[in-house]
Order: structure tokens, then C-alpha cells, then sequence
């Protein structure tokens, strides 16, 4: 069975760097990477979000954004955001679905730092 790789051009954030990155530390994903849209990663640093995002498993971050992607109405991907912030700050819950945190496994190795998304994606 092959797995897919992350591309080089998607950013996500390290907590053990306290950066963003480009790099390879989505694991074996199936699903087609999504991108951080620049919106939702200035959401997540508003409101200090952004390690929690990072702790959480690399499926759950792609199913998060693909979810949101997926919206067809500005109110739909408003509401989508808002419950993800909601469940990053709660710490137990994944869709709406209790989570109990990483298992190991889930920090992969990291290539360049950058100190925010933008940065990052004008990088590329």
C-alpha cells in the first residue's frame, strides 16, 4: 500500500520550534492535502490556537480544513470555523466526537521555520 507524502508547499505549525513550516510532518495522509488558508491561520493565532492546531493528529488538521473547503455558503464555512476554533480551545473533541490527544506518532520531522503561514506560503 503507498501513502501519500506532504508536499513541500503546505505550512503547519511546530510547537517545538514555536514556528510555522514547510515540510513533511503529516505522516502517511490518503486524502488529498489541503492548504491553510490565510484566514483561518490568523484565527488560530488570534486567539493562541495555533499549538493546539499543531498537537492534533495530522488527519484531523487535513479533515478540518477540507471541511471547511467543502462549504458552499459563507454562513456554512463561518459556522465550520467557528466550531473548530471552539473544539481546538475545549481540547476534547473532534467533530463533534470525543478525542483524547495525540498517540505518539503524530510529530513528524520538520524542514524550514517561518514565523507565521504568510510567510510561509509566500516562501513557495
Amino acid at each position: 500500500m503507498q501513502y501519500s507524502k506532504r508536499p513541500r508547499d503546505v505550512c503547519a505549525f511546530d510547537k517545538t520550534r514555536g514556528a510555522v513550516v514547510a515540510g513533511n510532518s503529516t505522516g502517511r495522509l490518503k486524502r488529498p492535502i489541503q492548504p491553510m488558508p490565510e484566514d483561518i491561520a490568523a484565527r488560530l493565532r488570534e486567539r493562541g490556537l495555533e499549538t493546539a492546531y499543531a498537537a492534533r493528529p495530522a488527519y484531523q488538521r487535513n479533515d478540518y480544513l477540507g471541511w471547511i473547503s467543502q462549504a458552499k455558503r459563507e454562513a456554512t464555512r463561518e459556522k465550520r470555523i467557528a466550531q473548530m476554533l471552539d473544539e481546538l480551545k475545549a481540547g476534547g473533541e473532534y467533530m463533534r466526537m470525543p478525542y483524547r490527544g495525540p498517540r505518539g506518532g503524530e510529530q513528524g520531522k520538520t524542514a524550514t521555520a517561518y514565523a507565521s503561514p504568510l510567510e510561509c506560503a509566500q516562501s513557495m
